[in-house]
Parts: C-alpha cells; sequence; structure tokens
C-alpha cells in the first residue's frame, strides 16, 4: 500500500525550460488582464479610471486566472500529467471565450447607444430648437492594459494548446 502511495506523488518528465517559461507568462498575463481595467470609458469629456473584468462579467472572471495556474501546475503534478493536453485546451477556450465575450458585449453597448440615438431623434423629429445627442455625446470605449493582457492570453494560450495537439500527433 505504501507504494501505491508513493508512486502517485512522484513527479514525472519534468517539463522543459520554455514550456515552464511559456505556462509563467500565462499566468502573469491571466492575472493582469482580471486585475487591471480592461476598458475605460469617456464620457462628456471626463476619463474614468476604468472598467476591469470583474466588474464586466463577474465573479466569473476570476476563472481566467485559476485556470492558467492549473495549466502551470500540470506538467509538475502526477495526478495532472495526463491531462495536461486537455487543461492547455480549456485554458485556450476559456481565453477565447472572454475575448470573444469582451468585444461581442462592447460591440453590443455601442449598437445600444446608437439605437437609442436613432429613436430618441425620431422621437423629436426635424425640430430645430432641440438638438438629439449622437453616440459620441454620451461616451466612448477605448481598451486598456487588461484588454490587451487578455488578447495577449489568448493568443498565447491558443499557439500552448496548437503546441499540446501537435505533441498528441
Amino acid at each position: 500500500m505504501n507504494n501505491e502511495i508513493a508512486s502517485s506523488v512522484q513527479p514525472g518528465v519534468p517539463a522543459s525550460i520554455h514550456t515552464v517559461k511559456m505556462r509563467i507568462a500565462l499566468l502573469i498575463l491571466a492575472l493582469a488582464s482580471v486585475i487591471f481595467p480592461a476598458v475605460t470609458v469617456k464620457a462628456m469629456g471626463m476619463f474614468s479610471q476604468g472598467v476591469s473584468l470583474p466588474a464586466l462579467a463577474g465573479s466569473i472572471a476570476y476563472l481566467i486566472p485559476v485556470v492558467f495556474a492549473a495549466a502551470l501546475a500540470a506538467p509538475f503534478t502526477a495526478q495532472l500529467q495526463p491531462y495536461s493536453r486537455v487543461v492547455d485546451l480549456v485554458a485556450a477556450a476559456v481565453g477565447v471565450l472572454f475575448l470573444v465575450w469582451g468585444v461581442w458585449s462592447l460591440v453590443d453597448a455601442y449598437s445600444t447607444m446608437a439605437q437609442q440615438e436613432r429613436a430618441l431623434s425620431s422621437l423629436i423629429g426635424g425640430s430645430s430648437a432641440f438638438q438629439a445627442p449622437r453616440v459620441s455625446d454620451f461616451g466612448s470605449f477605448t481598451p486598456s492594459i487588461g484588454a490587451f493582457a487578455l488578447l495577449a492570453t489568448a493568443v498565447l494560450s491558443m499557439l500552448q494548446a496548437r503546441k499540446a495537439l501537435e505533441k498528441r500527433a
């Protein structure tokens, strides 16, 4: 019985230094995408301090660094080594899904503001006494450090997943 326990915790083949560096970089970028603001909002000529990903997506945004921490630990933990490729694929999927969700939510917010502008201008009609505000008056969204970190995380995790799939073949 002691031999069974000892064999389950013995480390397997260590990961290459390049793999370790890539996984550490992915974890740091994942943390940066959650900690730093993803979007800076400019409304009426004033800039906000920025809106972070957890403020936009809620607590599920903390899934990003958790998945990449598991991907960092996978090659070094005997129990996770058989699932290292799966963890890489899941990490890439999480990064890409959050990136697509972020772009979609920004486009959706902008189109909602444009619809409100059209509705307000059609309600007022051609009255020259009142000028309907334009979308640019409501505000604009500019990507910030967190958005670039999320983009880099998604791209690098896709490269890592592609490399994991190539090793399988």
